[in-house]
């Protein structure tokens, strides 16, 4: 474990957190590349599970993926169907 990750890490959920404070999280989904997702899970693999074909973030948001730079998180509309397609 790196410190710097783990200050990332708290860096990205801030960044996360922030950005869906004026959503229904429960209709949105993150956005972020695979670097962030793998660091959040190495030090806050609680704040994710498993549902259908979908990852959630904290019991109700989506997460999608992009292949764009670390520090591009964004937000968007989640397709709730993924929930209930298998894997």
């Amino acid at each position: 474990m790196n410190p710097s990750d783990d200050m990332l890490a708290q860096s990205d959920l801030t960044a996360i957190d922030f950005l869906l404070k004026d959503y229904n999280k429960s209709e949105m989904a993150i956005v972020i590349n695979l670097t962030v997702f793998n660091r959040l899970m190495e030090y806050y693999p609680q704040h994710f599970e498993h549902k259908g074909s979908a990852i959630i973030y904290k019991g109700e948001t989506h997460v999608y993926f992009h292949n764009r730079s670390d520090g591009e998180i964004t937000v968007k509309k989640a397709n709730k169907d993924l929930e209930s397609k298998p894997l």
